[in-house]
């Protein structure tokens, strides 16, 4: 203490000039403008000490970039009478550490400083912020969660056990970068836990599993606070005990799979589906035994197993994927791993439930038929896990589509089970139908006065997850706006629906949980039992209950605004009561999913746009809302988040909107475990729109001489029309010349026969398939400044022209595509489509964009093909390199990072396209490759075969050569 505060004082003699002198120096007029105002508010306000502290901790940041001076002279004089004057000096010098590694995080340092510090008590800022300080010499990442931290410290009574936690993490930190920030992040575990039973042995745990590898520890850190939030009362020290000393034993054999097992317990162990601890450990012991990547594979994957199938089910279906694929280890791995058709089916035999997949045809007529609108329904395990909580029967909105879960087994009757799914797909659209969604900035404001909000606190919303955000605690207002509302929808549902009522009563019974009285919980469970019309007799008494009675169900004309009046009463009510433990929780009806206003925003954000930015750009959200603190339910609400969350939206906009004429999937080979992913790449077609036919025009006009040369060629390759046969004893007339010569050998005694002349139609019977690469690599521009898509649809136009001549049946296509999820194929010509100026004018459209799926546009080129009758089939491919997806690999499993930089991870796409040419010429079609990639022959040999390819080194030569290409192949 004595040392900083010697420092301080040494600061303090720094007057006012010298620190004008070295912003001088910065040549920055921003940085000088900011100076001069934080001083004149200072100078104004009259507190000498902050005065003072301020100019040392300002000194303290003189070393930083301008962007973090600038934030603390623009927010630093405001936190006056919010932080102490003693506390100045180590904020900025926590700052100005993190500054001199990611000047970003100082200045968001600084600029949350007014609102994180004003919830700490003044005596206790300044020792928080010296360990903050301290923390941040060695190891910032951990610092700033720390420093996020701070309010949810400054609430522990027990201080000595705020001093016992920062020493244990300045220790973790000090040994490794991520374990000192999963520790400092996993402060959350005690808003849950007890700290006095649990602290020493869970960090005793860590300790020694950081021994092994800091891997290990970060894994553990990381899982502990959503294992305690899923488990409650389970969560106890003998648990831990368990469930690290698997990790050790597991480690022993195999580091990666331990650190697979704690990374993924909170998913298994808190999925609500009552796994053991043991049972789930041991099958993975006993599938290490067979091999490191079979145990990482099913730990991995055990949560989306459970998201099919029980977890009996899932162990019979272990049990049977040992027992098929015996030695087989890669084959086993990728069993386990869901990745192959086989163990899908496998799974899918022995569980009990109903799929989405099975049900989404009838629950999408039946929605449409009872609400008279679209239904797009999505399986939920498609949404980050931050929106769903890793719940197996989630189900929400995002104001368009319906996410509904993916298996539904809750019971035995495969009745009940579409019973309760077609309920959830009602109660989700009923929210839609109901206008849960439907407000605008107006009624939103309106809404904040009539429900007592302050003025300063109602700021400007524009959408209902704001405005729920404007309340203190927001996980308490939209669970409790959550259940009002759906009061409300169910109630005019089933006045609307009376058939209805009966599924409402059986699948809304609330199973009897006790909380204590006077409690948070407790309340909770009173409003989920009137909102179910199914209240105690203690409900009635309570005053917001009354009124939810008056506003809901006594009125048949309710609206959100209702739901808003009353949830706002409901909070008050709830706000000062105190929690059992952690996060409250509340009884659940099984039909009710969760609201998700801010998905709503995010969507609506998308449709608005209704332009989706590819999604390699980098997205952000306009969602203004608070972050929880670090490691509770609501950290992610970040824009980080928010950004990717809008992506995801955007993708399923794109695909929606995207003119698709149809869409189909396709199996994938898997070279590692040699078979089949089933339905793995989706493919959708995508007729091109005619644009402008200014391309073919000066295609013909710069090749005109070619083209006519080669109408002239092969108009020659064209068959007469009729083939005579002379000397034939049947015919339609007589042969002259051989009557004659008969005649001349009848002198000689030679017998002489066939008089007759047989004429046969002859006809040339070949059909092709041009397929165009138009990944993003053939916008290269080349030397006589086209492009390599250019050169190649010129070569295309080019062959049209003389196929036109020659008669054979020829189609356009092209393709590209991002992800296994979307290879677009599209249409430029059908073989059974005239070459007219409407396809002319679709060259016009098409464009260089995305990568080069070749397998998946392989076999819908051959589906195409194989739907034609010819003699001769030929799919010609034109691409400028080899195939390449950001997921057209296999699983990059090996942690050996010598094996890892060795492998060869094209291997996986090269054998899948081998895979689907042989599939080809399994058809009767005759596949072959130009490429204009000079390193060619180093891979088109093995995928295609030898004489299945060329290389033209020079690509202006493509449009010349592609014709005599063609002329080998086909005569």
């Amino acid at each position: 203490m004595s040392e900083i505060k010697d420092r301080a004082k040494h600061v303090w003699a720094v007057d006012k000039s010298t620190l004008e002198d070295v912003l001088d120096g910065k040549m920055n007029p921003v940085l000088r403008e900011a100076w001069q105002q934080a001083v004149a508010i200072l100078e104004t306000a009259g507190d000498e000490e902050f005065y003072q502290h301020w100019l040392a901790g300002t000194g303290e940041l003189m070393a930083a970039s301008w962007e973090v001076i600038w934030e603390w002279l623009h927010r630093s004089p405001g936190t006056l009478g919010i932080v102490t004057p003693v506390a100045l000096v180590p904020w900025a010098r926590c700052s100005a550490l993190v500054a001199r590694y990611a000047p970003a995080e100082a200045v968001g340092l600084i600029r949350s400083g007014r609102r994180i510090l004003a919830q700490i008590p003044p005596d206790i800022q300044q020792s928080l912020l010296e360990d903050c300080a301290i923390l941040a010499r060695i190891n910032w990442p951990a610092a700033t969660v720390f420093y996020a931290s701070l309010p949810m410290l400054a609430q522990w009574s027990d201080k000595g056990a705020v001093k016992r936690w920062v020493q244990a993490g300045l220790a973790l930190a000090g040994q490794d970068v991520e374990m000192g920030r999963a520790y400092f992040a996993a402060h959350s575990l005690w808003q849950k836990a007890s700290f006095s039973d649990l602290f020493v042995p869970w960090v005793t745990w860590g300790q020694e599993l950081a021994r092994i590898t800091p891997v290990m520890a970060q894994a553990y850190f990381t899982s502990t606070p959503v294992l305690a939030g899923a488990l409650g009362e389970q969560f106890s020290t003998s648990f831990l005990a368990e469930w690290a000393d698997w990790a050790r034993f597991l480690a022993e054999q195999d580091v990666e799979t331990a650190i697979a097992f704690l990374n993924s317990s909170p998913g298994v162990l808190g999925s609500g589906m009552g796994v053991a601890l043991k049972e789930w450990a041991e099958c993975g012991r006993e599938l290490l035994t067979r091999d490191q990547k079979v145990a990482r594979s099913f730990f991995e994957m055990t949560h989306r197993a459970l998201q099919q199938a029980t977890w009996p089910e899932v162990r019979a279906w272990v049990e049977r994927a040992v027992r098929e694929c015996g030695e087989n280890a890669e084959k086993l791995a990728e069993m386990m791993a869901l990745a192959t058709r086989e163990s899908m089916a496998l799974l899918a035999g022995l569980r009990q439930g109903i799929t989405l997949a099975e049900e989404e045809r009838s629950l999408v007529t039946y929605g449409a038929a009872l609400f008279e609108r679209p239904v797009v329904i999505k399986p939920s395990n498609i949404l980050p896990v931050e929106i769903t909580g890793g719940d197996r029967l989630f189900a929400t909105t995002d104001g368009r589509r319906v996410y509904l879960p993916e298996n539904v087994n809750v019971f035995p009757a495969r009745e009940k089970n579409q019973a309760l799914l077609r309920l959830m797909l009602v109660h989700e659209m009923a929210h839609l139908a109901e206008g849960t969604y439907r407000l605008t900035a107006a009624e939103l404001a309106e809404a904040a006065r009539r429900t007592g909000l302050p003025e300063a606190q109602r700021g400007e919303v524009s959408c209902l997850e704001e405005w729920l955000d404007l309340f203190p605690d927001y996980a308490l207002m939209r669970t409790v706006f959550e259940l009002v509302e759906d009061a409300r929808v169910d109630h005019l549902t089933r006045v609307r629906y009376p058939g209805l009522v009966r599924e409402y009563h059986e699948f809304g019974r609330l199973a009897p949980v006790p909380f204590p009285s006077g409690t948070r919980e407790a309340g909770l469970a009173s409003l989920a039992r009137l909102s179910l019309g199914q209240p105690a007799p203690e409900d009635m008494a309570i005053e917001p209950g009354l009124l939810l009675q008056q506003k809901i169900f006594a009125n048949r004309s309710a609206t959100v605004k209702d739901s808003l009046e009353v949830a706002a009463a409901w909070y008050r009510f709830l706000a000062d009561k105190p929690a059992a433990g952690g996060e409250a929780r509340y009884p659940q009806a099984l039909y009710r999913g969760r609201l998700r206003p801010d998905l709503v925003a995010v969507n609506a954000e998308v449709e608005a746009e209704s332009s989706p930015v590819k999604s390699r750009q980098r997205v952000e959200s306009r969602l203004r809302v608070r972050p929880g603190p670090p490691g509770t339910a609501t950290a992610y609400r970040t824009g980080k988040f928010y950004g990717a969350l809008k992506s995801l939206l955007q993708g399923f906009f794109q695909e929606e909107y995207t003119a698709y004429r149809n869409v189909y999937y396709y199996d994938e080979w898997d070279v590692t475990v040699t078979g089949y992913k089933p339905d793995w790449c989706r493919v959708g077609e995508v007729v091109l729109q005619p644009s402008t036919r200014r391309f073919v025009e000066q295609t013909l006009r710069d090749y005109y001489g070619l083209i006519s040369t080669l109408k002239r060629y092969f108009a020659m390759l064209r068959p007469d029309r009729f083939r005579r046969y002379r000397r034939q004893e049947e015919g339609e007339q007589e042969d002259i010349d051989a009557i004659v010569e008969a005649w001349a050998e009848r002198a000689v005694g030679a017998p002489a026969t066939g008089f007759m002349i047989r004429r046969d139609k002859r006809l040339r019977d070949v059909t092709v398939a041009f397929l165009l690469d138009l990944s993003g690599s053939t916008n290269q521009v080349l030397d006589n400044g086209k492009t390599i898509l250019d050169i190649e649809k010129e070569a295309v136009i080019i062959m049209a022209e003389a196929l036109e001549v020659i008669g054979d049946r020829y189609a356009l296509y092209g393709f590209n595509g991002e992800g296994r999820q979307k290879v677009n194929f599209y249409i430029v010509k059908e073989f059974n489509e005239p070459y007219g100026q409407q396809v002319q004018q679709k060259f016009g459209g098409m464009v260089s964009d995305g990568l080069t799926r070749l397998g998946a546009a392989i076999r819908h080129a051959t589906n195409k093909l194989q739907s034609v009758e010819a003699a001769v089939k030929l799919l010609l491919i034109l691409s400028d390199g080899r195939p390449y997806d950001v997921d057209y690999c296999a699983a990059k499993g090996n942690s050996d990072l010598r094996s890892w930089l060795s492998a060869d991870y094209t291997l996986y796409a090269r054998e899948d396209c081998r895979m689907a040419l042989r599939e080809a010429r399994m058809k009767c079609i005759t596949p072959f490759c130009i490429t204009v990639d000079r390193k060619g022959k180093e891979y088109l040999e093995e995928i295609f075969g030898p004489g299945g390819y060329v290389v033209i080194d020079d690509v202006t030569m493509l449009p010349e050569k592609l014709p005599l290409i063609y002329k080998k192949l086909t005569v």
